[in-house]
């Protein structure tokens, strides 16, 4: 009997637990209908004289993002800068941009122009696709 009481109360503990780390975890925006922004301000980002602009909406409570972030800092090289915009760090570009869903990577040239952009998880070799595309399409003057 001591036991089932020691069991039952290990449970309670377990889901008050569980019932907290859930309650304090931060919401995002979710939305099923993703607008992709075809223009942004590149002086709102990092370097923005830069030719080419990867910039990674996230958030904290996003599973994902951390590894879409990782897989994106591989394209970072002296003409293309790589930006993780996180949802608490930075809202108001979020709001801007009318960011609704995360992950959410865009791709963009030094006029500002969305050239491509990913939503969700992906692979490393859809990212070096979509900057190989996004450098083509730049250099026609798509």
């Amino acid at each position: 009997m001591a036991s089932l009481i020691l069991v039952l109360a290990g449970v309670a503990i377990a889901l008050a637990v569980a019932y907290l780390l859930n309650r304090t975890r931060r919401s995002v925006p979710i939305a099923t209908n993703q607008q992709i922004p075809t223009h942004i301000n590149r002086n709102h980002f990092n370097e923005p004289a830069r030719p080419y602009l990867v910039v990674v909406f996230t958030a904290r409570s996003c599973d994902t993002c951390a590894q879409v972030v990782q897989q994106a800092l591989g394209l970072a090289s002296d003409q293309v800068v790589v930006q993780e915009v996180e949802y608490v760090a930075q809202k108001r570009l979020h709001q801007l941009y009318q960011i609704t869903a995360v992950p959410l990577v865009l791709f963009a040239n030094t006029n500002g122009a969305v050239l491509r952009s990913i939503a969700g998880p992906t692979t490393t070799s859809q990212f070096e696709s979509a900057l190989a595309n996004v450098v083509e399409s730049n250099q026609l003057g798509l």
